[in-house]
């Protein structure tokens, strides 16, 4: 809800906190220290800066010479100093990507909850919903690191190096892209690289997630050979949340198959060049031409500019046969720059299936 022709308006927030609630938590601007009183230049800041109110555990620490804070709700097998540790390597890590952090501050509000991990990101702060007990053993903490490093990813791809529809936006109807791919899929393909990049994956994990889990997701389901990575991301508002019985043979993540976009783009751009430049060139360019210099979104064709730019080579072919089209990914010629190759062989303990998946009826 908004005032119309009131967007570009800045505005006071004023906290009452609930009876015995002594902390707020929020990346708004506090306006001084008396009393609880936030400053936001206008209305898409205003909606897009979470507030914490309540009793959480604060912790501060400071990466890539941005100060950084925790507001921890609910108990968990957490360690705060590993935490802040590993997480330090991310954000140093991602921060190294585009060269330059645009933040002066960052918040993280994590909920320890009893369900599965989620998360969501805004300008200078994200909110990760996990399982109380993510932190340990190794293997789930390792998948709490990756949702850390999807979500600080954004404030680069997604928050500032955006399609032209996302932001500012437009709240009296749906905003359409056909780039939820690269914002969602890239980022995704760029959290595992990080923990590579970092030193919390070994080549052959990282591998081992490629191979195992992403492409094995996108060839087994019907539904990559009857939608596009484009139309995924166009589809998200009737179709990627509304899921029916059917969506399985239908449809494709814009997560998953974007993410094996974003790699057979580097790999692509690494071969091209020899080595001189990679995805990281098109994020960098794509931060500081539009959202630095022009102070906006990107088209479409400018996104396909920067990566051509990038790669030295005109990508028409690959655009049309594997983002707006359906064509079967030819994986080993891009494997192969990279001295791999990809198997495709049965599971040694196939299981029987008839492809049907039983759901109870949450009304009966």
């Amino acid at each position: 809800m908004f005032i119309e022709g009131m967007k570009d308006l800045s505005s006071t927030v004023t906290i009452i906190p609930y009876k015995n609630w002594k902390k707020i938590s929020t990346g708004l601007t506090k306006i001084s220290n008396k009393g609880w009183k936030f400053y936001s230049p206008n209305y898409d800041i205003l909606v897009d800066s979470p507030f914490e109110i309540g009793n959480q555990k604060l912790f501060y620490f400071t990466a890539a010479g941005i100060k950084h804070t925790i507001a921890m709700y609910g108990y968990g097998n957490y360690s705060i100093d590993k935490l802040i540790k590993d997480m330090t390597k991310i954000i140093e890590t991602e921060t190294s990507i585009v060269n330059e952090n645009p933040n002066k501050e960052y918040l993280f509000i994590i909920h320890n909850l009893n369900k599965r991990s989620g998360g969501l990101e805004h300008l200078n702060s994200c909110t990760l919903d996990v399982n109380r007990w993510t932190y340990k053993p190794e293997s789930s903490y390792l998948r709490f690191l990756s949702l850390v490093a999807h979500e600080y990813f954004h404030l680069w791809n997604v928050k500032r190096i955006r399609p032209i529809t996302l932001g500012p936006f437009n709240y009296d109807k749906e905003n359409y892209t056909y780039l939820l791919w690269e914002m969602e899929g890239v980022t995704s393909y760029y959290s595992t690289l990080t923990m590579r990049r970092a030193g919390f994956l070994s080549p052959k994990k990282y591998l081992n997630i490629i191979a195992n889990r992403y492409i094995p997701t996108i060839e087994n389901q019907p539904g990559n050979q009857i939608q596009s990575a484009a139309n995924a991301s166009f589809d998200a508002w009737i179709k990627a949340y509304k899921p029916n019985e059917n969506s399985y043979n239908t449809t494709i993540s814009y997560y998953t198959k974007g993410y094996i976009l974003g790699m057979l783009l580097d790999l692509k751009i690494i071969h091209n060049t020899k080595g001189k430049r990679s995805y990281d060139d098109v994020l960098r360019y794509l931060y500081h031409e539009y959202y630095k210099k022009k102070n906006r979104g990107f088209t479409d064709k400018e996104y396909i500019e920067a990566v051509e730019k990038t790669a030295g080579e005109n990508l028409e072919d690959f655009f049309n046969k594997y983002v707006y089209g359906t064509a079967k990914i030819n994986y080993n010629k891009y494997f192969n720059y990279a001295g791999l190759e990809l198997i495709d062989q049965p599971s040694p303990n196939p299981k029987p299936l008839l492809g049907i998946n039983l759901k109870k009826n949450k009304e009966n």
